[in-house]
């Protein structure tokens, strides 16, 4: 497993993203105790929802990539390892961005030479998801 996807550098990186704020104050942020935190850095036990919450908004990481992080380092099923290892490696907890020129090309009107979406004509909503 790559050094950087493990609990001790998602903690590690909380604490740089604190100005190096000690385990305990990090502790007070994730909502657990010291020694809690501390049996995380030595693989007894492992960060609840709300802990992975708390890093994903302080690393600026996504929940999924936390989770998965945890999952591949902790499972003790060899399958269930792997699936969040390949997770990890493939980048798949990562959001799909379309970018402004396919955005353009996906709501233009194809083809008829005018910019207004055809739904104008027909006084109709277009709803995008």
């Amino acid at each position: 497993m790559d050094t950087m996807n493990t609990i001790n550098a998602l903690l590690d990186e909380a604490k740089a993203k604190r100005n190096g704020m000690s385990d305990a104050k990090l502790a007070d942020e994730l909502g657990c105790s010291a020694q809690v935190l501390s049996n995380w850095r030595i693989g007894k036990g492992e960060p609840d929802k709300y802990a992975c919450w708390r890093l994903a908004e302080i690393t600026s990481r996504d929940l999924r990539e936390i989770i998965a992080i945890i999952e591949a380092e902790r499972d003790k099923r060899p399958e269930v390892k792997a699936f969040f290892e390949k997770i990890l490696k493939s980048g798949a907890y990562k959001p799909v961005i379309i970018g402004a020129a396919a955005s353009a090309l996906l709501l233009s009107p194809f083809g008829n030479g005018d910019a207004r979406a055809d739904t104008q004509n027909r006084g109709q909503s277009m709803f995008i998801m």
